[in-house]
């Protein structure tokens, strides 16, 4: 069930959700979107293939894209993890805050938003799409 994209009073915080959705409809390859390429990985023998993009925001802000396919796992395998990470992630102790924002028809989580405390950094917000690739 999708979030209202305007109204994140029931999240408990102050947390301005729209700004997130406009950038993620940006296109980070689109030169014009001002995205800038940080790393490529690609590990077929490990799984997984990781891009990372930056953009610096007009108020002064940094944020980070990445996009990561993971590879050669069992769908079951991957459903069972996700659909019990909220329970695995939640008593880190570097997580401040954790929220499910969307979940499919089934249940998963495919829309998170998390904060969480990073030694000697100040804290940083994520939310994370996750789509699973047929």
């Amino acid at each position: 069930m999708p979030i209202d994209n305007k109204d994140t009073t029931e999240l408990g915080r102050s947390f301005d959700a729209q700004f997130y959705f406009d950038l993620e409809k940006e296109d980070p390859n689109d030169p014009a979107q001002g995205w800038k390429k940080r790393t490529e990985v690609s590990d077929k023998k490990q799984g997984f293939d990781v891009t990372v993009h930056g953009k610096q925001q007009q108020d002064g802000r940094s944020v980070m894209r990445q996009d990561m396919k993971l590879f050669g796992i069992q769908a079951d395998t991957f459903d069972k993890y996700m659909m019990d990470m909220e329970n695995q992630i939640k008593d880190e102790p570097q997580m401040k805050v954790m929220d499910v924002l969307e979940r499919t028809e089934d249940g998963m989580p495919s829309l998170m938003y998390y904060k969480m405390k990073l030694t000697m950094m100040s804290d940083r917000e994520c939310v994370m799409r996750m789509t699973k690739i047929p």
